[in-house]
C-alpha cells in the first residue's frame, strides 16, 4: 500500500503545485496535473520519483497504526509576535521611549524600516543596546544604502554595539557593488528602491522558508497578519503599516488599551484568512 509521508502535504498554486516535506525542510514541484498523489493513475515514472525522494512509502497495511497522522496546528504564546516600525523624514514619535511598552506584549522581533532618509548609526546602535534588557529575541533594519554607514558598520562591527541585530538589509544598491567585502553575512542587498509601506507583498525566492513553525502558521493563519503589528511614520498602531485602519498611535499613554483592541473582529477576521480561503 502507498502512503504519502505524513510530514509531507501539498500546497496548490495558480499554475504549479508544491509537496513540502516539514521533516527534511524541503519543497518539490509537483505536476501541475496531479493533485492526487495516491492515486492510481499515477504513472510510474512519477510514483518512483516520489519514492526515490522519500515521499511515497510502500507500508503494509497492518503497521499503518504505526504512522500517525502529523500534527498541522500551530501554537503561539506571546501576545504579540512581531512589530514593524516606519520611518520617513518627517517621524517625530520617540521609539525607544517606547520599548519598554512593546516589551510587555513579549514580541519576540522588531523590523525598523527606513524611507527617504539614512537613520544615524547612533541611533542603531541606542536601539540595539535598548534591547539587552528586554524580552525582544532580535530585530533588523531595512534601510537605503549608505557608504559612509555600511563602512562603519563593517569595520567596527561587535556584538557589544549590535546586540540582538540579526540582518542589516541596503536597498537602492548599485553602484558600489563590486568594492565592498562583507565582514560579516547579516548584510543584504538590493538594487530595488523602496519607498514606502506599500512596497510590500512582493514574492521572491530570498524570502521562501521551509522554517516548520512558518509553515504551520501559514496554514492555519494569516502568516503576514497574525499576531502583528505595525507603527507607521506617523506612529500610528495599525496590524499592518500599508493597512488603513488605525488602532492608536505610540505615544499615546493608553497604548495597552490599543494593543488589546487587536482582538476586535475586524483584524482578527485579517489575521485568520489563510491563501486557502482566498
Amino acid at each position: 500500500m502507498k502512503v504519502l509521508a505524513s510530514n509531507c502535504f501539498l500546497v496548490k498554486g495558480y499554475k504549479k503545485n508544491l509537496l513540502i516535506d516539514l521533516q527534511n525542510q524541503d519543497w518539490y514541484h509537483i505536476f501541475e496535473d496531479d493533485t492526487d498523489l495516491l492515486s492510481e493513475n499515477l504513472s510510474i515514472e512519477k510514483k518512483e520519483y516520489l519514492s526515490e525522494k522519500g515521499l511515497l512509502l510502500d507500508i503494509p497495511p497492518k503497521f499503518n497504526k504505526y504512522f500517525p497522522k502529523y500534527d498541522f496546528s500551530y501554537k503561539s504564546f506571546p501576545k504579540i509576535e512581531s512589530c514593524i516600525i516606519d520611518f520617513n523624514g518627517s517621524s517625530s514619535f520617540d521609539i525607544l521611549s517606547c520599548l519598554k511598552k512593546l516589551d510587555n506584549f513579549n514580541i519576540q522581533f522588531i523590523q525598523l524600516r527606513f524611507f527617504d532618509f539614512i537613520p544615524d548609526v547612533n541611533f542603531v546602535k541606542e536601539f540595539s543596546s535598548a534591547l539587552k534588557s528586554l524580552t525582544i529575541e532580535s530585530f533588523e533594519v531595512i534601510m537605503p544604502f549608505d557608504l559612509n554607514f555600511y563602512n562603519y558598520i563593517n569595520q567596527t562591527q561587535s556584538m557589544d554595539d549590535f546586540f540582538k541585530l540579526s540582518r542589516l538589509i541596503f536597498y537602492n544598491f548599485g553602484v558600489h557593488k563590486k568594492v565592498l567585502s562583507p565582514s560579516s553575512t547579516k548584510f543584504y542587498f538590493t538594487s530595488e528602491k523602496i519607498v514606502g509601506s506599500s512596497n510590500c507583498g512582493q514574492i521572491n525566492f530570498f524570502n521562501f522558508s521551509n522554517n516548520k513553525n512558518h509553515v504551520l502558521k501559514s496554514i492555519n493563519y494569516n502568516s503576514c497578519l497574525f499576531k502583528k503589528i505595525g507603527i507607521d511614520v506617523n506612529g500610528n498602531i495599525k496590524n499592518c503599516p500599508s493597512l488603513p485602519q488605525v488602532i492608536g498611535n505610540i505615544m499615546d499613554d493608553n497604548l495597552v488599551l490599543n494593543l488589546e483592541s487587536l482582538s476586535t473582529s475586524k483584524i482578527n477576521t485579517l489575521s485568520n484568512l489563510t491563501l486557502s480561503k482566498i
